[in-house]
């Protein structure tokens, strides 16, 4: 069977337990290192802030007092983002830098999400959160 053994993933070939280039005759400033590590960013600096004394240290989109779970909660809900610059007085990189926090941290802002829902409150407060 001609290619046994071999395998490709991602424009690389594993041969033997090892990745090799794919075109080695490549001169070696053309190819990318597949042997380096992805570096992986958990935050969106500049965009995206964490403050203790605002929204109880909820991140918000920096320079509003807009919460990124408020953003997801609305994404959550059907909306587009250019629906929600609609709704919120942002621009559509503000938008998807909270998305894009939000999916990198989905733990986190459901958690949140969760903390204030009505059966949580009701739980916490009794059944007479309404008046």
């Amino acid at each position: 069977m001609p290619g046994a053994g071999k395998v490709w993933l991602c424009g690389r070939l594993m041969r033997e337990g090892r990745w090799e280039r794919p075109f080695p005759n490549l001169p070696i400033s053309r190819q990318i290192n597949y042997n380096t590590p992805m570096i992986e960013s958990r935050t969106l600096e500049g965009l995206i802030s964490k403050d203790p004394q605002i929204h109880n240290g909820r991140p918000t989109i920096a320079g509003t007092g807009n919460t990124v779970r408020a953003i997801a909660i609305m994404y959550k809900q059907g909306l587009t983002p250019e629906e929600i610059t609609v709704e919120l007085p942002l621009s559509l990189a503000q938008v998807y830098a909270a998305l894009t926090y939000y999916h990198l941290n989905t733990d986190e802002i459901e958690a949140d999400i969760r903390r204030d829902s009505e059966a949580e409150l009701k739980e916490k407060y009794g059944r007479s959160i309404n008046g």
